[in-house]
């Protein structure tokens, strides 16, 4: 079975890079975003009626990412994985999981780069 989670509209940007500053605002302002998206991840899988996690078998998570480049920074892999792990927390804990290292999840990453205005993020939940 296949579940294709659309967020269009949303902006999946690594709060690794952002700078900010170093100042003690700016990290806590990283800390309350990273709070904020991890725990909206949480409530909305929780929710899921249409999905339930089995009781046996893997689940592959693909986190696909779709951004304009008209205006933004071009990505590269290890920004987008390094700023995807708060929500990675959070769609584990919101199916059932303890933690996001759970040999039963195992995780992909995809970025599509987009020359129009439109910003995108899907989640694809596969239960093999």
């Amino acid at each position: 079975m296949k579940y294709v989670f659309n967020f269009e509209g949303t902006r999946v940007e690594s709060l690794n890079w952002w700078g900010g500053g170093i100042t003690r605002q700016a990290k806590l302002w990283r800390i309350r975003e990273a709070k904020r998206e991890r725990m909206t991840m949480v409530q909305f899988f929780k929710c899921q009626n249409d999905f339930k996690v089995p009781e046996n078998g893997k689940i592959k998570i693909t986190l696909h990412r779709i951004y304009s480049t008209r205006f933004e920074r071009i990505y590269d892999r290890d920004d987008f994985i390094g700023g995807c792990k708060h929500l990675r927390d959070g769609i584990a804990e919101g199916l059932g999981f303890k933690s996001d290292n759970n040999k039963r999840l195992e995780w992909e990453y995809k970025q599509e780069k987009t020359k129009s205005m439109v910003n995108n993020f899907k989640i694809i939940v596969e239960v093999k």
